[in-house]
């Protein structure tokens, strides 16, 4: 009981980081086995390059369309609709990408990364 009331704490504290007008990855949980953060990427704005060292799901809250840029510039396009999950495989070694907001409006979403 502890844990999931100071889990709660944490989720709380952490989700009022979120700034508005500002592209950014939120932390909301972590634990041994799940890191879960909120991505919020403004039109025509874009994260900074990463990569993802195990799988993850993907929860847009809002419809989302990116443009995904690998470190080498290849380019892909990919759209995603409000309130659907997708799992995504991790990437491969030393494969890191960036994600650019190709729509009107604001983008969120939740990703849920396994550890394991």
């Amino acid at each position: 009981m502890k844990n999931l009331i100071m889990s709660f704490f944490l989720i709380s504290i952490t989700a009022m980081a979120a700034v508005p007008g500002q592209t950014a990855r939120f932390p909301q949980f972590a634990n041994k086995d799940v890191d879960v953060w909120k991505t919020v990427i403004e039109p025509g704005q874009a994260l900074t390059m990463h990569r993802f060292n195990h799988s993850y799901i993907l929860v847009p809250l809002t419809d989302v369309k990116l443009k995904v840029t690998n470190k080498k510039g290849v380019v892909t396009h990919v759209e995603w609709k409000k309130g659907t999950a997708y799992s995504m495989p991790a990437d491969k070694a030393g494969e890191f990408h960036t994600d650019h907001n190709e729509g009107s409006t604001t983008m969120e979403m939740m990703v849920i990364q396994m550890k394991k």
